[in-house]
């Protein structure tokens, strides 16, 4: 009996949805100055009719079946009436206002409906809202998909632009816009590849909104990655134009339907990194194509940009540029991000950390495979060093690598960010000699940097040694491990994961592995040469403070009582 109910509500849905967009468009014929948009949005509702059709005779199928579970049909059927609803109430309103008058009210009042551009927006809106009840209501019911060949033929008739013959597929219930191929890419992700923008913009209207944020993997990829990967590319349909146009056209589309905030995306920047890659080309393509207001937004999500690409980047003339168009560093944006505890200072330590310790670790490199670290680098360091102040140089803050990085989330001063970065790049396979040497070259290297910025080392070492006492010698401990276990990190891409540059990583391990070690103690001088980290495992230490309690002889007071 519920499946027979819900048969009869789902034809009185697409009875209703026929007779209001009918009916809105005879009252817009009397103002005979139909938006674009109205009509856009009146098509779309008018084909959600036609597939709400399918799914009663898709229900008098069903419901022959005693165990067909109808839980999404109810589902469905609430969501379409309340959109049927909706845009019932919109028809309503704008007759009423239209028919109460006679004569000349009457045309004067349709003249304010065509020019009044706030009643517009109004109605537009609440069209707009309709249609998103419908297709979530469509959404609910299809949640599955089949997986089809590559030859199917509903992937051809994506591909060649076929509208008609994809929503009659789609009528006879021979294909879903749900369906994916075997690698997992949607239909969407074919409509796109083929340039046809009017079955982007049909599919994205059934439902495929979720298909535009997909996170990469390696099954299938982010759907920008179209845009990025293969700017140019042609097909036999699109050679009247230029490729780009096409590209432009569906990238504006997509840019419509994608509501995630600014910060959002400013992540997926770093799916471009692939290992494959020469560069950060890839970088550049996603943020031109899908940032367009990275440069005017807020200056915090650059900040965050350039603490994540700090650890994988591989230039770092594409790092400045996250930062700015013209590739400067302002003592204002570095006043701004250690205000922000997101320090640019802790940054560029995290940069210099990561990169330089490849000069004194022991792995071999693949064939043409040079070291990751370069001058450049070191003239990004004196870059920032030159236009901070002490408190810039001295911030305390918590610094949070990527969720592939072993290392825990630590807090200190940019010094034990350069520890940290060097850390992000050492092996656990390796001994502690070479974790030695590669923390004590990258110190050394920092405050070389540092003095070519103008830095007294004398007066940086004293304040540097003074909190190293007081707070941070147990950055990298294990408590520092059990504070990381109640963060979330950043997750990085499948692809982005450093093996080019034999970065270890947690995926080849327990995630919770790391050997924690404690900083003991920090020897400055006014030369580069003199600044040595004291540091050890801290088990190492443990065991040392153990046998100190241990052996500790008690010095009798000469003439005291002595219990043998």
């Amino acid at each position: 009996m519920e499946v027979a109910a819900s048969i009869v509500a789902f034809v009185q849905v697409a009875a209703e949805i026929a007779k209001c967009v009918d009916k809105s468009r005879k009252l817009w014929q009397h103002i005979k100055s139909l938006p674009t948009e109205f009509e856009d949005i009146l098509s779309n509702i008018e084909e959600y009719g036609v597939l709400f059709e399918e799914l009663d005779e898709q229900l008098k199928m069903d419901g022959t079946s005693p165990c067909r579970n109808d839980s999404s049909a109810k589902r469905s059927l609430k969501i379409a009436q309340r959109a049927v609803g909706s845009l019932h109430s919109l028809v309503e309103d704008i007759s009423s206002q239209v028919t109460v008058k006679k004569g000349f009210q009457k045309k004067m009042y349709l003249a304010k409906i065509a020019i009044k551009k706030d009643r517009l927006d109004q109605y537009q809106a609440r069209l707009s809202q309709s249609l998103d009840f419908l297709q979530m209501a469509f959404s609910v019911y299809h949640i599955v998909y089949n997986i089809v060949p590559w030859e199917s033929e509903i992937l051809q008739k994506v591909q060649d632009g076929d509208s008609k013959g994809v929503l009659e597929l789609f009528r006879t219930r021979k294909a879903s816009p749900f369906d994916r191929d075997d690698t997992g890419s949607s239909l969407l992700h074919y409509a796109a590849r083929s340039k046809k923008y009017e079955m982007c913009k049909l599919l994205l209207n059934l439902g495929l909104r979720e298909c535009l944020i997909e996170q990469g993997s390696e099954r299938y990829d982010f759907l920008a990655s179209l845009f990025v990967y293969f700017p140019n590319n042609s097909n036999r349909q699109a050679r009247d134009t230029k490729p780009e146009d096409h590209w432009e056209k569906i990238v504006t589309l997509f840019h419509s339907y994608l509501d995630d905030p600014e910060s959002t995306m400013v992540l997926r920047l770093f799916e471009f990194l692939q290992e494959w890659a020469y560069g950060d080309e890839f970088v550049l393509t996603f943020r031109e194509r899908f940032l367009p207001k990275f440069y005017t937004g807020p200056l915090s999500n650059r900040l965050e940009a350039f603490r994540l690409g700090s650890f994988i980047m591989n230039g770092s003339h594409t790092l400045r540029s996250l930062l700015s168009t013209n590739s400067k560093i302002s003592s204002s944006d570095v006043h701004f991000s250690t205000v922000e505890k997101c320090s640019l200072v802790h940054s560029v330590a995290v940069a210099l950390g990561s990169r330089y310790a490849d000069v004194d670790l022991p792995y071999k490199r693949l064939w043409l495979q040079g070291s990751i670290f370069g001058e450049d680098w070191s003239q990004l360091v004196a870059q920032v060093a030159s236009v901070s102040t002490p408190e810039d140089l001295h911030s305390i803050e918590t610094v949070s690598p990527w969720d592939i990085h072993h290392v825990p989330i630590w807090r200190g001063t940019p010094l034990i960010s350069v520890i940290g970065g060097v850390l992000c790049s050492v092996s656990l396979d390796v001994s502690f000699v070479h974790w030695d040497n590669a923390i004590q070259s990258s110190i050394q290297r920092w405050v070389c940097d540092l003095k070519e910025a103008g830095v007294d080392l004398d007066v940086y070492g004293k304040r540097e040694t003074g909190l190293l006492k007081d707070q941070m010698r147990g950055a990298l401990d294990a408590d520092a491990i059990e504070t990381s276990r109640h963060v979330i990190r950043n997750k990085m891409a499948y692809g982005t994961v450093g093996l080019r540059r034999g970065i270890p990583t947690r995926i080849e391990g327990n995630e919770n592995y790391f050997i924690p070690i404690r900083i003991l103690d920090l020897k400055v001088g006014p030369s580069p040469d003199d600044w040595q980290v004291i540091w050890a495992p801290e088990f190492e230490w443990m065991a040392c403070q153990f046998w100190k309690l241990v052996e500790t002889v008690d010095i009798a007071m000469p003439g005291s009582w002595v219990d043998n």
